[in-house]
């Protein structure tokens, strides 16, 4: 619960596994059994996939610049946030907007 929150707190932060087991009283292998076992995925996995939620969700609602979403979201570049994006949803942030606008 801890290690959630602290995700969720902090999207931008370039978290790593140690931190994030440091952070929760942990080890590292400890911190990936309990995360497999109750989320059915790895600490950096659920990262990525909140930061791209958190994405998903500001690219449905707002106008703001993608630039400005993937720089909230925890990217250093455009481009790596964009590849993370499409990997995940299937298409590009711009054509994910035009497809999933609210309102649209």
């Amino acid at each position: 619960g801890r290690c959630i929150s602290l995700i969720h707190d902090e999207p931008r932060r370039d978290w790593s596994v140690q931190d994030l087991s440091t952070a929760s009283g942990l080890s590292r292998s400890s911190l990936g059994e309990r995360f497999e076992t109750m989320l059915g995925t790895s600490p950096m996995r659920y990262v990525r996939d909140w930061r791209l939620c958190l994405a998903s969700m500001a690219l449905s609602s707002t106008s703001k610049a993608i630039a400005a979403i993937a720089y909230d979201a925890g990217y250093g570049t455009e481009a790596a946030f964009s590849r993370a994006f499409s990997r995940a949803y299937g298409a590009p942030p711009a054509a994910w907007r035009l497809q999933n606008a609210k309102g649209a």
